[in-house]
């Protein structure tokens, strides 16, 4: 049954003074306090929208007052997403929703809020338009060097950047753009971050141009089916910058594979920190190791390393001075004792 024919169900059942909690007709033809499903074909249900008034605008077409949308997965009967907005303009038939105002989506693993959205239903896909915030559970934790050996000692932590302070919300990882599209898929969900993006993790800062972010589900008995286990890859496009602790790299373009715990840098990437840089034409880091792979273009450009000045290293040194102050005419020029025995 289309949803025409559902609207007019409800205005003929409410109109005969036969309304129940679930719905309820003013004087002036709004529906308070509502609730609609829809199903699919299979009589799967799609969703399920809530709120606390309904107008009519046209045949097809409404004005929602505290939507709550609720979406699933109708092959496996889950909950997918919950989206909540103070006002939004639903299109009932073309499964259509959006407004200029705030909206919260909820999801097994992450919570997002913006500013000016679209919902397509049909397409499984949200648009935020600015002021995003994404927050999920998945921690993404440092890459440039972690879990030292214990004779190692990890660099102090860096002050954080007064023009992009971290929240403070420990272990999570929150990423924040101008700009935002989610999809949701069989196998989970993907996110398109556009604008000013920057990513906070355990110890680790992303900023970047564009963000594309995969979230895969999991059927862990704790997690439940459906829920998301964890970030699978994210990809940094344009500028990208990563800071952890004393070192930073930049790069063009850079590929975070979470499972494989490695970032592969492309697009002119250098590395910096206390003790040199490197730079080549693709550097791959490794989470929780001191080690990187520096790779040469092949054929024409070639890896560099560069340290800083070796300084006294201490083996001749002290011998040298000592002999000065006990030979006759120290203030002369005194040849460091050759390296053969």
């Amino acid at each position: 049954m289309n949803f025409s024919g559902i609207f007019k169900i409800l205005f003929a059942v409410l109109s005969l003074g036969c309304g129940s909690a679930m719905a309820q007709l003013d004087k002036v033809g709004a529906i308070r306090n509502f609730s609609i499903p829809r199903f699919n074909e299979e009589g799967g249900r799609l969703w399920l929208l809530q709120g606390k008034e309904l107008r009519r605008q046209s045949k097809e077409v409404a004005f929602i007052t505290e939507m709550d949308l609720q979406t699933y997965d109708s092959e496996r009967g889950a909950s997918e997403t919950r989206l909540r907005s103070p006002f939004a303009r639903f299109h009932m038939k073309n499964n259509l929703a959006g407004s200029d105002k705030a909206i919260l989506i909820n999801g097994p693993d992450y919570e997002i809020s913006g500013q000016g959205w679209q919902w397509n239903g049909s397409l499984r896909r949200v648009l935020i338009a600015s002021k995003v915030q994404v927050f999920f559970e998945a921690v993404l934790t440092d890459f440039l060097a972690s879990e030292c050996a214990p004779d190692e000692q990890e660099d102090p932590p860096a002050p954080p950047l007064a023009v992009r302070p971290v929240p403070d919300d420990a272990g999570q990882t929150r990423i924040y753009s101008d700009k935002l599209e989610m999809l949701s898929t069989d196998e989970g969900h993907r996110f398109f971050f556009l604008g000013n993006v920057r990513v906070f993790g355990r110890n680790l800062n992303v900023t970047c141009d564009r963000l594309e972010v995969t979230s895969t589900q999991s059927d862990d008995e704790d997690t439940g089916p459906g829920a998301f286990g964890s970030i699978s890859s994210i990809l940094a496009l344009g500028h990208v910058r990563i800071e952890q602790s004393a070192r930073s790299a930049v790069a063009g373009k850079a590929t975070i594979d979470v499972k494989a715990g490695t970032i592969a840098l492309e697009e002119a990437p250098v590395v910096f920190d206390d003790k040199g840089k490197a730079e080549g034409h693709k550097i791959i880091l490794y989470r929780g190791q001191r080690r990187a792979e520096v790779h040469g273009k092949p054929g024409e450009t070639r890896a560099k390393v560069t340290l800083p000045p070796i300084g006294d290293l201490g083996v001749f040194g002290k011998e040298v001075e000592e002999r000065k102050k006990d030979t006759s005419g120290s203030n002369s020029k005194t040849d460091e004792p050759s390296s053969r025995p």
